[in-house]
This record gives C-alpha cells, structure tokens and sequence, in this order.
C-alpha cells in the first residue's frame, strides 16, 4: 500500500474588509464549501478569537454594502482565495466567534422587490437568458456575466386570437367588409407582408366621412367580433395612403379606431394613430377598454378624405393590450403563417374565413418572467434557469456563470486508498427518495395575478418507469426542462459516495472524478461538492452521476495521459493510478 503523502506546507488565513478598513482575524477553525447543486454556491463558517473593539464594529452584515470575508487557503503549493460577503456574526459564551460568509448569490437572494409595481423589465431580453442575465438581471447588484457560450431562449408565450375575418384579404369573399362612402375592391398591386397577395382598395370616396366598416356594424346592443363589454381590445393595420384630396372636415381620417355605446346610448370613439399621407404603408393601431356597462362595440378603418384611394392590409384584432410579453407590438398573424420557433397558426374554420389563431408550440408562463412584488431577484431567475437545463452561480472569487448541463472544470480528482483517502463508504439506498431513481415530476402549483390557482407538471422518464423523484415549486411555470435537467444530474446511477481525503484546496466542483478502491469497479463521475476542514487538514468530496467504469475505458484517461494517445482498449492498471 502507498502512504499518505506528507504534508510539505499549509498556511490558512482570514481577513475582513469593510469600508475602507482591513481587519485580520484570528482563525481557530472552521469549513469552507463549494456545492453545484446548492445556492449560494460557496460557503465558509468560521471560529475566529474574539477580536479587538474595532473589528468587532467592522464584523456587522446590516450595513448597506455586505462587509466581505477573504480567505486563504493554501497546502502542498495548491491554493484557493475566497471573497466572501458576510451574513452572520454569533458570539457564544466561551468567547468566541462565530461567523459565516456566502458567495454573492446571497446579494440577489436579498433583492426584493418592496414596491406595488410588478416589473416585467425581464422580458425585453427573454430570446436569450444570457443577455437576460448579463444585462437585466446582474447589472442591479453592480456584477457581470463571465465570457460563454451556454445560452437558452426563455421567451414566455401566450395564446393570442385574431378575432377579424379575412383580415389580411386573401379571401375571395368580401362580405364582411362594408364600404362607406367609397368604393372597396381586393387588388393585388398593393399589397405587403410576406404572406399576402391582396389587399383591399378603398377608392371612389364620396365625402369626407369615407370609411371602412365590418358587418355588424352600429347595430344597437351588438358586439362585433364577439367582443364584450368589460373587455380591453386592440385593433390595428396596415395603411397606403395614395394621394388622398379634399380637406377631412374631422380628425377621422387615415386611422383605424375602436367604437363603443355607453349605458347612455351615446358612441364614443378612440382613435388610433394617423398616418401620414406620404405614399408608404404604415401601422395604425389602437387599443380601447370597453367598459362593463357598454352596450355595443366594433371597429372601423377611417379614410376621411374625398378624393385619392387607401390600401389596408393586415387587419387585426384581438382581446387584450396587442402587446407581445416582452412588449413589443403584436404583429399581424392569420392561420396562412407557418409555424415559427415559439408558435402554430391555425384557422378555426376555413381558411381566409374564420378566426385565427396563434398557439404555443412551448407553454412558457409570462409571470415566469414577472418580478412580483415581495419576491427576491433569486426567486425570479433561479427556476428560469433550472428550467433550461443551467446554472447560474457566483464563484469564490466573484465571477457570475452562466453553464450548461455539460460543464466541465479541468483537472482529474484521483481518490484512492492509500494515497490521499482517509474514510467513506459506497451506498445504493432505495430507501433515500433522493438517492436513485429513473424518472421525475415536477409539479408547478402557483396563484397566478387574477388570484387563480395554477398548476402545470414537467415529467421527464419513460412511463412505467420504477422510481420516480416528485416535487413541487410554487414559481410560475417556466417551461418544460427542469424534471429532464434533475434526471440527467442524477443520470440513475445510484452511488451515493462522500469520501474524506486529504485537502486539496484546487478541487472543486464540475472536476471530474475517479474513485480507486480494491475488489471493486473503478468508478467514474463528478465532483458535486467539496468541503474543507480548515483545522483538520482534510476534505469531504461529494460525488455525481457516479457510475462502473471498466479500467480500459477510454473515459477516464487522467491529465497527462491525453484521450488521443490512449489506443481504444487499453488497459490502465490501478498501480498507474495510484501513483498519481
């Protein structure tokens, strides 16, 4: 058997900075930890001598910028650094102290929203959690995301109808438009988009009251579209002015506008933008809340001059504010659009006849995305993240990460009996739920704004699976990717493994792991976490996704033995390793 290596150097040691002062601090023991699948990612809980008046002033987490916590660890030449923000000071009755430090996700998990304003600034960046993060998320708390390329697309989808008929005039017939004061034909010359071959001409105008009305129109207690009274909607099209004479004798012109009867019986009118006249198409769009007690609601394009033709295309309307969820506008959709990375468009009857519309091809809830009031800035991402299959962490040395499910740190971490090993056992426990199973659920169960209980689930595994991991979160629903990111950390493999070797202060998570022990299948995986002695002189490493690994498996070539000069087969005996 080879002996434990000697000890050849070890020097550990402790400061406080806070403000402009630095404040050493005498070290008597204590932990340091780095965990994956814990947040705050590093920890450290110290014993330090009670320390002079000033120091112990300087050692109070309330002040408004956290008094940090800087560590050092070094032995045999391998050394970390760690800066840490301080979270706790206890005095116990001997005399000494107790404190505790946090990486900085314990900045985001105190920043909370303390006003009555839900903020929804997130979803201007939601095609990409990266930039999500880096610039929305990280810059609130002064930090910013390291260098990668790990990124997600998080756009929150809703279903959306669009209540008009043949609204981008691809149908043959026109009934459902009616004309006022003019004359409308569907001509080809016109028009845009890039589905569509018509639009409809607004020509011959009579007078200046010229416009374009939809069946069902001003008729007493009718309301046009299936719109309803109570209900918010937006109406909107495209409009190519061309030459327009003859003065308007009203605003009512070159706009499109949402028409309601009061309990009165009176009309009131919300017009949307005007175009100008100049010869190019241009939105109009305008948005209206009906009020509960109207009596009739319909829409109407307004031409508003007597002499020149219109072209309208793209009409649209639909119940709510026309804004996508990252609030931009709702672009014009019918059931001709083909499916796109985020939605189907399908028509509810025949096509160029009927209501349109555009469903979620991924159910991703908008409130995933809304920092609600009382909620933290880590309540808000940390699901968002997990649902994507990442991870999102701030290191020992204050550097953000954003990584995917396959990252990898460098550096082998060799645990062998003999060598740096001191105790641990290998388990496969059927009775711990967390210990080995080959599917999971995830249930979301939330009270979305309106007050309503929501739940939706996320299952990863094949049905009939033996064992199934069950949670629950009480976040909006971010999309499905959770229970398959859970599955495929645990990967089934069932080792639970938590040896205690010597320290290493260059081990950290996401090393790769091997695990050396006599009568028994090399073990391969990865390092989940480790936690240092700092008065013992040693470490407990948390294995991951542990799994028996032929001794010729290409896989566990260790450094200095590159994958590419290891022929397929051959055969790396335990002595080798054990040298190492």
């Amino acid at each position: 058997m080879t002996p434990a290596r000697i000890r050849t150097d070890e020097q550990i040691t402790a400061q406080l900075v806070a403000g402009e002062g630095t404040y050493p601090l005498k070290l008597k023991g204590g932990t340091a930890k780095l965990d994956s699948s814990w947040s705050p990612y590093g920890q450290a809980d110290l014993t330090i001598a009670m320390p002079d008046a000033e120091t112990w002033a300087a050692l109070d987490p309330r002040t408004d910028v956290a008094p940090r916590l800087q560590l050092h660890h070094q032995v045999d030449g391998a050394q970390r650094d760690y800066d840490l923000a301080l979270r706790v000071r206890q005095l116990d009755y001997l005399g000494d102290v107790q404190i505790s430090a946090d990486t900085d996700e314990c900045l985001l998990q105190d920043l909370t929203n303390v006003t009555a304003v839900v903020d929804v600034g997130a979803r201007a960046h939601q095609g990409s959690l990266r930039g999500l993060v880096g610039e929305w998320l990280l810059p609130k708390i002064g930090a910013t995301l390291e260098p990668g390329s790990a990124d997600a697309d998080v756009t929150t989808t809703t279903e959306v109808t669009n209540l008009l008929i043949n609204g981008g005039v691809e149908g043959t017939d026109l009934s459902t438009f009616v004309a006022s004061a003019c004359t409308i034909s569907r001509v080809s010359g016109i028009h845009t988009g890039p589905y569509s071959a018509f639009a409809l001409g607004m020509q011959a105008p009579t007078s200046t009251s010229s416009q374009l009305r939809f069946t069902g129109d001003a008729a007493s207690g009718t309301f046009q579209f299936g719109m309803q009274a109570g209900s918010t909607y937006t109406f909107r099209a495209d409009l190519l002015p061309q030459s327009p004479s003859g003065s308007a004798s009203s605003s009512d012109n070159l706009q499109v506008a949402i028409y309601y009867m009061n309990a009165a019986g009176s009309y009131v009118t919300v017009r949307g933008n005007r175009v100008s006249a100049s010869g190019s198409w241009q939105e109009s769009r305008v948005t209206a809340a009906i009020p509960v007690d109207a009596r009739a609601a319909f829409v109407r394009v307004l031409f508003g001059y007597s002499g020149g033709t219109l072209g309208v295309d793209n009409m649209m309307l639909v119940e709510g504010d026309g804004l996508e969820t990252s609030g931009q506008p709702l672009a014009f959709f019918d059931g001709n659009f083909p499916s796109d990375a985020h939605y189907s468009y399908t028509w509810s009857g025949a096509a160029n006849a009927s209501t349109a519309t555009r469903d979620p091809l991924v159910d991703r809830d908008p409130e995933s995305l809304a920092w609600m009031p009382g909620r933290s800035l880590w309540d808000l991402i940390s699901p968002v993240v997990a649902a994507a299959g990442m991870r999102l962490f701030c290191d020992e040395q204050r550097r953000w990460r954003l990584i995917g499910s396959d990252y990898i740190e460098p550096g082998t971490v060799i645990v062998s009996r003999g060598v740096n090993l001191k105790s641990g056992t290998d388990s496969i426990d059927l009775a711990d739920a967390d210990g080995w199973f080959d599917a999971v659920v995830v249930a979301y169960i939330w009270t979305d704004a309106a007050g309503v209980q929501q739940t939706r689930y996320d299952v990863a595994g094949a049905p009939g699976s033996s064992r199934a991991l069950y949670r629950e979160e009480t976040s909006p629903y971010p999309g499905p990717g959770l229970a398959a990111y859970v599955l495929k950390r645990q990967q089934a493999k069932g080792h639970q493994l938590s040896p205690t070797v010597v320290s290493d202060p260059s081990v950290q998570p996401y090393n790769p792991v091997v695990v050396i022990a006599p009568d028994t299948p090399l073990l391969t995986g990865l390092v989940s976490a480790v936690s240092f002695d700092l008065a013992g002189d040693e470490m407990t490493v948390t294995t991951a996704g542990l799994a028996d690994t032929p001794v010729n498996a290409i896989v566990i070539g260790p450094d200095g033995h590159p994958i590419a000069d290891i022929p397929a087969g051959h055969p790396i005996d335990t002595a080798e390793w054990s040298a190492l």
